[in-house]
């Protein structure tokens, strides 16, 4: 149902027989090797044991990691994962920073995408700079690379970065995260995996479900959106801030006009995506569609989900979706 890149769970919820090798294939190498590699949850398969990073630079392509504001000149400084003495940690990323008059903020470019930027923003020629760097070597590497520009930067590395930016590694840092089509693609691969476990083969073939399927395989995207990244939790009790658990959470049930179908797919119970499986069913039979399944990565099982209502009273540590 969901990677194996985020843990292998039992019993394991399994599709026989529904999915073509092609597609298959696809889906593995296209789809789920750069979400699994590239987004949040990638970053959380480290934080949480399910991979074992590589020593050194720790590359996601989605994410993006900054000293947060407040930090006076070191504001916004670009830095990058690495993996090191058996944890995760962070460095930083030789840099320069041109001040931007219209936002009237600093914008960090690294040393790999300067020219880029300078080709699209030749303004940034005539403005302030200010160069960060680890060491002599790199801020060397950082004023000859802008004074094949005509810029001259101004020196910071005699600052003195946030504390524990250098000698702990645990710092606070800000983390941007994107969510592309690609990323999309790959949670609706998932929620239609899981109609079909639930539902069966024949039913998830139905004309109402084509709008997915198309967009799951080739990305074809209608006038609506099909997967809504929001922080809102799946679980009853849960609240933004405080978790039951931190294993993977799926759902599907049909939403209060009982016409549009919906899942809801939580990886490490963080980003809860909601995918809208169809709208408007006029399938020729119409059932009762309410499941879940919650993938516990202390003991490695998947159990499935209680619904029920607000009104009854719950038993002491029911696990509930909402």
């Amino acid at each position: 149902m969901l990677s194996d890149a985020f843990g292998k769970f039992k019993p394991a919820l399994v599709l026989h027989r529904c999915v073509c090798r092609w597609c298959n294939q696809f889906f593995g190498d296209e789809l789920e090797v750069r979400f699994a590699r590239g987004a949040f949850e990638g970053m959380l398969r480290y934080r949480k044991g399910i991979k074992v990073p590589p020593d050194g630079a720790v590359n996601l392509r989605y994410l993006d990691f900054a000293i947060p504001e407040g930090n006076g000149d070191w504001s916004g400084v670009r830095l990058k994962l690495v993996s090191a003495n058996g944890g995760m940690q962070v460095e930083l990323v030789p840099q320069a920073a041109f001040f931007d008059k219209t936002q009237e903020r600093w914008m960090h470019i690294t040393l790999d995408e300067i020219e880029g930027a300078l080709s699209a923003h030749p303004g940034y020629k005539n403005v302030p700079v200010r160069l960060y760097a680890r060491s002599a070597q790199e801020c060397t590497r950082l004023v000859s690379l802008l004074r094949g520009y005509d810029i001259n930067g101004e020196p910071w590395a005699e600052l003195s970065p946030p504390g524990g930016l250098r000698e702990s590694p645990k710092v606070e840092v800000d983390v941007t995260f994107r969510i592309n089509r690609g990323i999309r693609r790959c949670i609706a691969k998932y929620a239609f995996n899981y109609l079909a476990f639930v539902c069966g083969s024949e039913f998830a073939r139905e004309a109402d479900f084509d709008t997915i399927r198309r967009f799951i395989r080739y990305g074809e995207q209608p006038d609506y959106p099909l997967v809504v990244a929001g922080s809102t939790p799946i679980l009853y009790d849960d609240r933004p801030s405080e978790r039951q658990t931190d294993g993977h959470l799926i759902t599907l049930s049909w939403a209060e006009s009982l016409c549009d179908l919906v899942s809801e797919v939580s990886l490490f119970n963080s980003i809860t995506y909601r995918v809208s499986i169809c709208r408007q069913f006029s399938g020729k039979l119409w059932r009762p569609i309410r499941s879940g399944h919650h993938y516990d990565l202390a003991t490695r099982a998947v159990t499935p989900l209680v619904g029920f209502s607000k009104l009854l009273a719950l038993p002491s540590g029911a696990m509930t979706r909402r």
